[in-house]
């Protein structure tokens, strides 16, 4: 069974992320928010979740993609990554109910669709490995491009502003 045959997650999960596998990628303190594509983090944006975000970067050969995630909520609108930092935990965009402010819009991150009880994801090495190259075929190369990095970097320049960095 190929890769796409595995893990068919560029369609939206019809289910509302209520069982306790889903919400527990959302809501710990040792994993860090999913990846969107470069469709989904535009949407994001004009949502107005742009201060849910944070910037990071895949290495992709000898040169780094830099892309839009959601942030731990405390690391929200960081220009590093929360990683980097140390600074891991709940979503920005998990609410007090305990649910995605994203689900059902359009925005919600393809990684995070792609890791909940709704994917034929094993937890195995191989099947982590698998769910990396789609990772990065399907997600991350989505934002190489002149348009990724008109976002990242208007993101970037918005964040100095509001700190007074720019």
């Amino acid at each position: 069974m190929g890769l796409k045959e595995k893990l068919p997650i560029v369609q939206p999960t019809p289910v509302a992320c209520d069982c306790d596998r889903c919400r527990n990628l959302c809501r710990t303190d040792e994993t860090f928010p999913g990846v969107p594509t470069l469709r989904e983090a535009i949407q994001l944006v004009a949502q107005g979740k742009s201060d849910d975000l944070e910037l990071d970067y895949w290495y992709l050969g000898n040169r780094s993609i830099w892309y839009l995630r959601p942030a731990p909520r405390n690391n929200r609108g960081s220009t590093q990554p929360g990683w980097f930092s140390g600074r891991t935990g709940v979503c920005s965009l998990w609410d007090d109910e305990r649910r995605c402010t994203v689900h059902g819009t359009g925005a919600k991150p393809a990684e995070c669709r792609a890791a909940g009880c709704a994917a034929n994801y094993v937890y195995t090495e191989e099947g982590h490995k698998e769910f990396m190259r789609w990772k990065e075929a399907a997600i991350i190369r989505s934002w190489d491009s002149a348009r990724g990095e008109a976002l990242t970097e208007a993101w970037r320049q918005k964040q100095y502003m509001k700190r007074g960095d720019a």
